[in-house]
Parts: C-alpha cells; structure tokens; sequence
C-alpha cells in the first residue's frame, strides 16, 4: 500500500500565507508515491487523467487528458511567473516629470498663422 509523503502545501491562487513555508492546516497536502508502467493512467477527480507515454533513462513522459478550462504548467515555469510577478509588485514606480506649462509665445504656430507669417515674407 502507498505511504502518503507530506509536502508544502500550495496556498489557493492569489492567496499569501506570510513567512514562506507556512500554511494554515486546511490547505495541507499529500503526495501518493505510486509505481505505473508505460501506456498506464491515473484519474485524479473526474476529469483529469495522467497518461504515461515513455520511460526512459533520461525521463519519464506523460500526457495529461484535462479540460480546456485547466491551466497545466509545468511548476518551474509557474515559480518563475510568480517571482516575476511578485518583483513587478515591489519596484518602485517612478512618476514622470511634471508637463510643463506651454506659453503661446513658446508654442508652435498655428497652421493658418504659418501660412500668414509666410505670405508675409
């Protein structure tokens, strides 16, 4: 019989739980080590299935049968998100420099004032 391994738990999307590695007891997870053989599925809830593909030395290549409503990523690419998201948040925003008031005698002339000043000339 399989020995559930805990793991950290994963808080909800959008959820912080402060000090990392802290997580209420709710959210608290458990990883099933089980053995499949190539072309074997596991089914996870009732819409969800894990396919395996290929093993190989180098790896183990799945398939996974979900929903198009299911976002699946792959979790370095989802830490990377996070962290970007998480460094865009913290840096500081820089407000542009105040606009400066146009004077009419700074200002560009009018397209008919340009055709009078031209005229004359």
């Amino acid at each position: 019989m399989p020995v559930p391994v805990p793991v950290p738990a994963l808080p909800p999307h959008g959820v912080s739980f402060g000090d990392p590695g802290t997580t209420p007891a709710q959210y608290s997870l458990a990883m099933l080590i089980i053995t499949r053989h190539k072309g074997q599925r596991i089914v996870i809830g009732h819409d969800i299935e894990i396919v395996i593909s290929d093993i190989s030395r180098s790896g183990v290549k799945i398939g996974i049968i979900a929903p198009t409503t299911t976002t699946i990523l792959r979790a370095e690419v989802r830490d990377a998100v996070e962290a970007a998201n998480r460094e865009a948040l913290q840096s500081s925003f820089v407000e542009p420099a105040a606009a400066q008031t146009v004077t009419t005698t700074d200002a560009a002339p009018s397209p008919s004032e340009a055709l009078a000043a031209s005229a004359e000339r």
